[in-house]
């Protein structure tokens, strides 16, 4: 193929597209720590474009979260590649059909495949043998630009899914990651996606192993616990973290951080508003008992006890919902605190008033499912994207949001909040009330990268309307504490990629 100077392009947000793809093809390895929304997944389309017309690359392996890498292939695979260069041949690894002759030669055929191939596969399929198998057969038998999408996954650094990464990660002639949340709880999950990219990244600033990054950038002290049998341990306590503007110096070198104001100066601001409500009777007293004294007894008599501190935060979110798990030998039940849930009355008076779609996000399953009986009732269309749908029913869920059939998407950030697009119809002379203009909380988690994620679902490039963020509150409980949490995690993750704090936690 005839190195050329020009490149086929569908869609160029970014004027300055040319010379940086040029830059690129000198660039084996480098990190795109994009805000959502900014076109990280067009971006290294387009990168691979340039690179396979000039002879160095015939195709990707997409490394991403369970369904993102489904996505990858059947929805920006075919928005960005240009027809001028025909049909890439594609395939995202199926775990349950690993084992069967049709998915089994799909896979060799985009290994053998002539022109580009593109081969989708997630963090949890590389842990498999049959997956480690083809990833490899795959890297070993083309020119491969390995892209680890939504890289966080691979924050751990002797996970086994980052030792896999890193390993396949050799076999590439280019590396790229892709983040808009590449810090989600500190700066010590930078570490192992920079070793991805680049293993001797760290060893050039003097930094040898993982311990001696933290040591680098944070501040330790002499912590105590005590074992069962009462004796006193003595382990490395974090006391703050250290040197980040080193940190975010270091970066530069081998990242770069595009935001949405960079690049989509004409998008809808967010817009942020909190629902309150107090706690019934019942529901305030055991929560009230729980935080207490970690011991509750329901009306019912049931008994709730909270012994770890990270089970007492969960229960205490649970009884804010209405519900609980209670102590039991043979499991875990879930039991309703009373016979009202003042949380889910004021969910579906803000649903009944909405004139157009809106997404529903929630920590809980057993939220999910009290909220689609609700609706259900109130004939409310609506949808469930969550751990209980599988990958094809999933698939189904978006498209039918995005089409306009259903009004509600409801999921849980973990399964919904990266990878999706879930604009609704923004088509110019479309009805408003296609497009999606809301996005409510129903509860949080502690993960910063799961909220900030999932609100940029309906937050992105092509979003026409202002988006409003709507979080439910319980007046003078977890929930209250749950925003300061996610405002110390954020504070930290801003220092480190420059960014400015969101205005939902100021």
């Amino acid at each position: 193929m005839p190195v050329i100077d020009t490149c086929p392009i569908v869609k160029d947000p970014f004027p300055h597209q040319l010379e940086r793809w040029r830059r690129y093809r000198d660039v084996p390895a480098w990190g795109h720590l994009w805000e959502q929304g900014t076109g990280k997944s067009a971006e290294i389309i387009m990168q691979a474009i340039w690179l396979f017309m000039h002879g160095e690359i015939d195709g990707i392996l997409l490394l991403a979260p369970n369904g993102v890498h489904r996505n990858f292939v059947t929805d920006q695979m075919p928005e960005h590649w240009p027809k001028e260069l025909g049909s890439p041949t594609v395939c995202w690894y199926r775990s349950k059909s690993a084992e069967s002759k049709w998915h089994q030669s799909e896979i060799e055929a985009c290994i053998q495949a002539k022109g580009f191939a593109v081969l989708a596969m997630s963090y949890d399929a590389l842990c498999t043998d049959a997956g480690k198998a083809w990833a490899k057969k795959f890297l070993q038998g083309r020119k491969i630009m390995i892209v680890a999408d939504e890289s966080s996954r691979i924050k751990t650094p002797t996970a086994i899914r980052t030792r896999l990464a890193f390993k396949a990660a050799e076999f590439a002639k280019y590396r790229r990651i892709l983040n808009g949340t590449p810090v989600p709880n500190g700066p010590f999950d930078i570490y192992a996606q920079i070793k991805f990219l680049d293993p001797q990244f760290w060893v050039r600033h003097g930094i040898n192993s993982f311990t001696g990054f933290k040591a680098q950038f944070g501040e330790w002290g002499k912590g105590f616990c005590y074992g069962p049998n009462g004796t006193k341990r003595e382990y490395p306590e974090l006391l703050c973290y250290r040197n980040l503007d080193l940190l975010n110096k270091m970066l530069a070198e081998i990242t770069d951080r595009v935001l949405k104001e960079d690049v989509l100066p004409d998008l809808p601001p967010k817009l942020y508003k909190t629902l309150r409500y107090d706690l019934t009777a019942a529901q305030r007293r055991v929560y009230d008992s729980l935080k207490d004294e970690s011991l509750a007894f329901l009306d019912s008599g049931e008994v709730v006890t909270t012994p770890i501190v990270l089970t007492k935060l969960l229960r205490l979110q649970q009884v804010c919902c209405g519900y609980v798990a209670i102590d039991d030998p043979l499991g875990e039940p879930i039991v309703s605190i009373g016979a009202d849930n003042p949380r889910l009355d004021i969910l579906m008076e803000v649903c009944e008033d909405l004139g157009h779609k809106a997404i529903i996000w929630t920590r809980f399953r057993r939220d999910v499912d009290l909220i689609l009986e609700r609706m259900k009732k109130a004939d409310l269309k609506a949808v469930r994207y969550d751990g209980a749908v599988d990958d094809d029913d999933r698939k189904v869920a978006v498209e039918s949001f995005q089409r306009g059939d259903i009004q509600f998407f409801v999921s849980n950030p973990a399964a919904g909040g990266e990878g999706l697009t879930l604009l609704g119809d923004q088509r110019e002379g479309m009805a408003e009330a296609l497009a999606c203009k809301t996005c409510i909380y129903y509860s949080n988690s502690f993960n910063l990268q799961h909220r900030l994620q999932s609100e940029d679902r309906a937050h992105r490039i092509g979003q026409r309307w202002p988006v409003q963020y709507i979080d439910i509150v319980a007046s003078g409980t977890m929930d209250e504490q749950v925003s300061n949490n996610l405002r110390d995690k954020f504070d930290v993750a801003q220092q480190v990629t420059g960014d400015r704090l969101r205005a939902w936690l100021s």
